[in-house]
């Protein structure tokens, strides 16, 4: 936690993720994970919305408890209009992005599945609150879309023209390799594909 506090220089809290084992099972056990984790970020998501702007900037840091910095982060090359940025990324479909101006910074239209770090304009939080909110719902109405994974919500969200979402490559944040997987139920390492 001190390496972290060094890193944003800001108030830290841990929100407790949601417990898989907690919920009645869905569809699959890894569909059963996947909405634990969502709401998991809903949860955090909405802490934020409750407590009102951050002490310091505009933004909200939100790091999953697997996180690795890699490199520090320079958030000068982020443009006055800007909702969420990620700091590392499984970067799927390259073709979905745009290099910008600044170094290692990419606006992402879909390009990307990731939510182990990220940073969320406070602006942008209630209409997140209410996408994560509302594909849930869905999905546990309809089974539509066909997975409830927040990092496929975030790609659904970068997808939207008027979001304006961005994205670091090479990652300021990894994942740290070798750790249990709540979702794939095993040890995970990420490292080749998070970018």
């Amino acid at each position: 936690m001190a390496e972290l506090k060094q890193f944003i220089g800001a108030n830290i809290e841990r929100v407790p993720a949601i417990d898989h084992l907690t919920l009645s099972t869905l569809h699959s056990k890894k569909q059963t994970a996947q909405v634990a984790c969502t709401m998991s970020h809903l949860a955090a998501l909405k802490k934020l919305q409750a407590a009102g702007p951050p002490l310091l900037g505009k933004f909200h840091l939100i790091l999953e408890d697997d996180f690795h910095i890699a490199k520090g982060v320079c958030l000068d090359g982020l443009p006055l209009r800007w909702d969420m940025c990620f700091l590392g990324v499984n970067e799927h479909s390259p073709q979905l992005a745009q290099k910008t101006t600044a170094a290692d910074l990419y606006r992402s239209f879909g390009a990307t599945y990731t939510s182990h770090a990220y940073l969320v304009h406070h602006e942008f939080v209630p209409r997140l609150v209410d996408i994560v909110e509302n594909h849930i719902k869905q999905w546990l109405t309809t089974n539509l879309p066909e997975t409830p994974a927040i990092d496929v919500i975030y790609s659904y969200v970068a997808k939207e023209v008027y979001n304006h979402v961005y994205y670091m490559k090479p990652a300021a944040i990894t994942q740290t390799p070798g750790l249990w997987s709540d979702i794939e139920f095993k040890q995970v390492d990420y490292s080749a594909i998070i970018m």
